[in-house]
């Protein structure tokens, strides 16, 4: 017999419910009758212990597998599992205080791995996609799906929910041209115009070059630097700002350029009830608004005032999916709050934008060529990187946003166009464009 060990580490499962240091090794010794036998009781002990954990429930769930359908060894064939060329004849959990595997006991020398019809099962139902938390409350790095291609109906159903949970999800290595960047965008939503004020990408109207020294970065010395400098939604400025963004990673630097994302959701339950009731009921004036000190010129003024837009947005916003309460404060937009003084308004934002910018609301993301994010704009902010500005490395992403819907306020009243049309598809633009 020769023993495969899945490539998995459960640390998270082995710090709840260490077996102890010697565990392996008795496992080696006994015969499949004297482990049957002596482990059943374990094994199930073990298994309670990994469904009270989210992590491996979710993991095993997704795999179509409740605590109820396992019982004993026998059973390990309907959890996910890791195949190695053999005939798999039967399986088992193993643990030692670092980690905990499955172990596949196969004949030596086999070519074909021989899956149970329940692994086989469980396969066709999870298409091997995995959903790995990065951080309490934000952030999943997403693997087991091939974004080149339309995905299947379950794993866009995965990808969705762990979108909403999560608010933002990564996917490593995927390596899209623009064509594929915009079929997967439209597997969620109806892509925008690449940037309503910005422009887009020559014969790709959905997409917005995200280069490192794009319009938008224009005269960035000149603004005044705060903790939440550059904190933003994306173009909340709008009536209905994008529903999510989609940002695909092509020349990245070999360090620095790391994007940094919150979530309002949590940052709104970490207020106290007091203040949770006080901003309740207000609403913010977001505004794309020219640029002080700026040149004569500024090509950055000229596409502000070309697209002005402005609008009146709860300040606590009811997420159109979820029911979720979202703190909605986006600090590059979000000029004011209706009916306070100059003075009371400024200070509450303030306040407000130290807090959603806590660290403990947020994850930080390292890029590769190839990865993508995809982030929930109507429950997050994010940070751009500054640091790239420090060194010669150029930094090239590409983005695409989905066309959202006007906020709604815990009071049920809608976002308030102020100034500006809201943001259409593409396509829509395009004919408005040419019709202008």
């Amino acid at each position: 017999m020769v023993n495969y060990f899945g490539a998995v580490d459960h640390r998270r499962l082995t710090e709840e419910f260490p077996l102890g240091d010697g565990f392996l090794e008795r496992f080696r010794r006994l015969s499949r009758d004297e482990l049957f036998d002596r482990q059943n009781l374990r094994f199930r002990r073990v298994m309670r212990r990994a469904w009270q954990i989210p992590f491996y429930a979710r993991r095993y769930r997704a795999a179509g597998v409740e605590p109820r359908d396992i019982r004993g060894i026998e059973e390990i064939g309907l959890l996910p599992t890791f195949s190695k060329a053999g005939s798999v004849h039967w399986a088992a959990l193993t643990a030692n205080m670092r980690r905990v595997t499955v172990i596949l006991i196969a004949d030596e020398g086999s070519d074909q791995m021989v899956s149970s019809p329940q692994q086989t099962a469980g396969a066709k139902r999870n298409h091997g996609i995995d959903v790995a938390p990065l951080t309490l409350h934000i952030g999943a790095e997403i693997s087991g799906v091939d974004l080149t291609k339309p995905l299947p109906a379950d794993q866009l159903k995965q990808v969705r929910d762990a979108f909403l949970k999560w608010k933002v999800v990564f996917f490593r290595g995927q390596h899209l041209d623009h064509a594929q960047h915009v079929a997967m965008a439209r597997q969620f939503g109806e892509p925008t115009i690449g940037h309503a004020v910005f422009g887009h990408v020559g014969g790709f109207p959905e997409i917005y070059s995200v280069a490192k020294n794009r319009t938008a970065n224009e005269n960035r010395t000149a603004m005044m630097v705060t903790p939440w400098s550059g904190w933003h939604a994306d173009i909340t400025a709008a009536v209905n700002p994008p529903m999510a963004s989609i940002l695909r990673g092509v020349t990245i630097p070999p360090y620095g350029g790391d994007t940094f994302w919150t979530n309002l959701g949590a940052a709104y339950t970490g207020l106290s009830p007091t203040m949770r009731g006080f901003v309740n009921g207000l609403r913010g004036i977001h505004k794309f608004a020219p640029r002080e000190s700026v040149t004569p010129g500024s090509e950055y003024n000229k596409r502000v005032e070309r697209r002005a837009l402005e609008s009146e947005h709860p300040l606590v916003t009811v997420h159109a999916e979820t029911g979720e309460r979202v703190l909605f404060v986006s600090p590059s937009f979000l000029k004011s709050v209706v009916a306070l003084t100059p003075g009371e308004s400024h200070k509450l934002l303030e306040m407000l934008w130290e807090h959603v910018t806590r660290p403990e609301y947020t994850v930080r993301f390292k890029w590769n060529e190839g990865d993508i994010a995809f982030w929930d704009n109507r429950s997050t902010a994010h940070l751009a990187p500054r640091d790239i500005f420090e060194s010669d490395f150029d930094r090239q992403l590409y983005r695409i946003t989905l066309v959202g819907e006007p906020l709604v306020g815990v009071d049920g009243k809608p976002s308030q166009s102020i100034e500006g049309l809201p943001i259409l598809s593409a396509a829509e633009e395009l004919r408005m464009m040419a019709a202008e």
